[in-house]
Parts: structure tokens; C-alpha cells; sequence
């Protein structure tokens, strides 16, 4: 993040998709999951762990039914219609409230796939000053 963060112009976007801490990884390199504290380390403000990376969080989406043309290679035409219309529906729900969705209501539905952060660099001290 830290070298993502220096190649950003300032006010540019980042968008990172990573996979959500609710659900099963299937690929061996994962790890771990996200879940919706991440934005937070790269707050000045947050006590518990700034990384010293200062990126601005635009948007924040959680998507139960991600890479469709995987599954739609994989699943059965049903089940790949079905997986589509229910991703749609939960994931229309999750952006309502994705912190109460994603540390509560994702387990009853069998978890989230993928979490999508944007952040925004600041604009840097002489840029914020020209727009006052």
C-alpha cells in the first residue's frame, strides 16, 4: 500500500479488491481475508495501528457473487442464474450498511466473496490551500 500510495498522483483514485475475511479462500496464496477495519490504518486520526499511509476512503463495496465468468465455466446454467440473481439481491443489501453486513449478516448468508475499496490520495499541503 505504502508503495501504491507514492506512485498515486495527488486526489488520485485507488481501487483495491481483495477476497472477505467471511468467506473460505480457494486460492493457496490467500492467506487471510479483508473485512471493513482495513480503510481505517490508513487514517492519520487512527490510534490503533496508522500505517503511515494517508489514502482517503471514497467507496466500499462487499460482492457475494464475484468473477461470474468463472463461475458461469464451472456452475451449471441454474445454478450460475441463481448465484447471479441472489449476489445481486445480497449485494444490494450490503450496500446499505457494509460494516453491519460484513461483521454480522455475511455469516447467515454464507459470507462474502470479495471486498472493493477506493480510496483517494490527498492532495497534497500546496493544492489544499489553491482550493480554500
Amino acid at each position: 500500500m505504502r508503495e501504491w500510495a507514492r506512485l498515486l498522483s495527488p486526489a488520485g483514485t485507488l481501487i483495491v479488491r481483495v477476497p472477505h475475511c467471511s468467506r473460505g479462500f480457494t486460492h493457496p496464496q490467500h492467506r487471510a481475508g479483508f473485512d471493513v477495519s482495513f480503510p481505517m490504518y490508513f487514517d492519520p486520526s487512527f490510534p490503533g495501528g496508522y500505517s503511515g499511509v494517508e489514502l482517503r476512503l471514497v467507496s466500499m463495496m462487499l460482492t457475494w457473487f464475484a468473477q461470474p465468468e468463472l463461475k458461469k465455466a464451472c456452475l451449471s446454467p441454474f445454478q450460475y442464474r441463481a448465484g447471479l440473481l441472489l449476489g445481486r439481491l445480497f449485494d444490494a443489501v450490503a450496500a446499505m450498511s457494509p460494516a453491519a453486513c460484513s461483521r454480522i449478516w455475511a455469516y447467515w448468508v454464507g459470507g462474502f466473496e470479495e471486498i472493493e475499496f477506493v480510496f483517494e490520495k490527498p492532495a497534497t499541503t500546496s493544492e489544499r490551500k489553491s482550493e480554500a
